[in-house]
């Protein structure tokens, strides 16, 4: 066999190992997945006394730097969190979070009500302020989902402080107890909140 042979073959040879070895790193599949309203699924909390209409400013709102990562926490017990590298958030949680938690609370604000985020715009004249300092919001696979998270509501107009709370809220994890079942229970935990909040609102009266 002649030296161009021999390389050409061990040339060949080579570039075969090289696509069977790429063929064993296959990356893993990922799943992507966001929180949603569901605030249509909720019972329509009834105003006391025909109260006036409200312009909420929803923010900022406030999560911990442990969950500032687009990997999806899951509880393994009280000291210790495991994240996903095949099931990830399709954007920032605290974003989706804040969404979802002004779509379910415009359900239930007095009719002629507006709500926007922080920060809005400068043609919004928002007469109350919700502020949020989340502190967990994670749960168990086949578990429960917990969020804590402290709010503030205060009168835009002259920065009163109106009422402040701390909630625990708490969400079995239905289903198979997988991820999506977890992000199925968050959903619900937010939409538990935004209840909470405007029974909250409804009371401070108008």
């Amino acid at each position: 066999m002649n030296r161009g042979a021999s390389f050409a073959i061990r040339f060949f040879c080579g570039c075969l190992l090289v696509v069977l070895f790429s063929g064993c790193g296959v990356r893993p599949h990922v799943t992507y997945y966001n929180l949603t309203s569901i605030s249509t699924e909720q019972p329509r909390l009834v105003s006391k006394g025909g109260r006036l209409p409200l312009a909420l400013g929803l923010g900022p709102v406030a999560f911990p730097e442990a969950l500032s990562r687009a990997q999806i926490a899951a509880r393994l017990d009280p000291q210790r969190l495991q994240y996903s590298d095949v099931h990830r958030w399709s954007g920032s949680l605290v974003e989706g979070f804040s969404e979802v938690l002004l779509e379910d609370l415009a359900a239930h604000l007095p009719e002629g009500s507006t709500i926007a985020l922080f920060p809005w715009e400068g043609y919004f004249r928002p007469t109350h302020r919700l502020v949020l300092q989340v502190t967990r919001f994670d749960g168990a696979l086949a578990g429960e989902v917990v969020l804590t998270v402290r709010w503030t509501i205060t009168s835009q107009a002259d920065k009163e402080t109106l009422l402040s709370r701390q909630s625990m809220i708490q969400v079995p994890v239905g289903g198979e107890g997988g991820y999506y079942d977890l992000v199925s229970a968050q959903s619900r935990a937010v939409a538990d909140l935004a209840q909470e909040i405007a029974g909250a609102l409804d009371g401070l009266g108008g």
